[in-house]
């Protein structure tokens, strides 16, 4: 049986823990307090990102008809990007895996930080739309690094909601050995 390349990611242990942590459903330790903040905080960011992503769209498509080139080719990234950024914040199930599996860098901390800096840049030059789509990921992005930094599951969790569609089970936060 093939395995795709996210569920190897999670067998593999390259993302932190051993590989027994990283299958699907098992040995994740999360407390219910801690879940529930990180999943209020998950669906704030996620409408944040879909009126920023619609926001990027509406800004690449009003740019798409200037005299320049360079930002006709400015408009047709940050037109795919959005496009990818309002899928991957809407999850639906036709689309999670696919993006999970092809554009995995939107789980990592790091990478995502990078895309969003990218898309900041590329925005700035896409009219008044773009530069207000460019304020709004600059908040956003400084309200998901605070929430990495509360929050070091949040990625875990995310990438169990929208690849695996299951809420990670809760464990007790405190064992006696």
């Amino acid at each position: 049986m093939s395995q795709s390349q996210f569920q190897k990611l999670d067998t593999d242990s390259s993302h932190g823990d051993s590989p027994a942590k990283n299958t699907a459903g098992e040995g994740f330790e999360c407390n219910e307090a801690e879940l529930k903040e990180i999943e209020v905080w998950a669906d704030r960011l996620r409408k944040y990102y879909l009126i920023i992503s619609v926001m990027l769209f509406l800004a690449a498509f009003f740019s798409l008809g200037s005299n320049s080139l360079v930002v006709v080719f400015i408009a047709l990234y940050v037109w795919f990007f959005s496009i990818l950024l309002f899928c991957f914040e809407l999850s639906l199930s036709a689309f999670t895996k696919v993006i999970s599996e092809n554009f995995g860098f939107l789980y990592s901390p790091i990478m995502r930080s990078l895309f969003h800096f990218l898309l900041m840049l590329l925005s700035f030059e896409l009219g008044f739309i773009g530069k207000l789509a460019c304020i709004g990921l600059c908040v956003s992005g400084i309200m998901y690094v605070y929430v990495i930094v509360k929050h070091p599951l949040y990625e875990d969790v995310l990438r169990r909601k929208h690849y695996y569609k299951e809420r990670p089970s809760v464990q007790a936060s405190a064992s006696v050995v």
